[in-house]
């Protein structure tokens, strides 16, 4: 009877594995893009821009919500998967870390959110009579520049797996 032999052929494998392993960062990191501050209240001295752009993303009793992360997100999600698409095999290649890749995706979705306040008619609904006589603006979610100016993005180790 002949004996069964195993060949085992990497055809790459193993370096795809070390590509991701030998990068900035973990494989289960992710891209995360919002407000990483550590308290420090605004000019104004009265809340963080991190709860300020809570307020206005998910609204309160008093103010309407004006959804600028959420809502640009889920608009351009289909133009962040086609640019994983495309930037995944240059990390399987070697020829970009995982880590670039994801940066490249935060910084994209960081300025996309940048552009959905600062251009167009705005996030809706407007501002009030009142709201516009106390800035001097129509311009919603735009007053000193803080909140989007302090909108950032950071590559990490994927939160809901620790």
């Amino acid at each position: 009877m002949a004996k069964a032999e195993v060949i085992d052929r990497d055809l790459g494998w193993k370096r795809i594995v070390k590509a991701l392993g030998d990068t900035a960062a973990d494989p289960n990191s992710v891209a995360y893009v919002g407000y990483f501050e550590t308290g420090e209240a605004r000019i104004d001295g009265e809340i963080t821009n991190a709860e300020l752009a809570v307020i206005h993303e998910y609204g309160t009793d008093k103010i309407p919500e004006r959804s600028f992360m959420r809502s640009t997100f889920d608009r351009l999600r289909p133009n962040y998967e086609a640019l994983v698409a495309k930037l995944a095999p240059q990390v399987v290649d070697g020829k970009m870390t995982l880590a670039k890749l994801l940066d490249l995706v935060g910084l994209k979705i960081e300025n996309d959110i940048r552009r959905t306040v600062k251009t167009g008619s705005g996030v809706p609904p407007p501002n009030a009579p009142s709201t516009i006589k106390r800035k001097g603006s129509s311009r919603t979610l735009v007053n000193t520049g803080q909140l989007i100016n302090s909108l950032t993005h950071s590559v990490e180790p994927d939160r809901d797996k620790e």
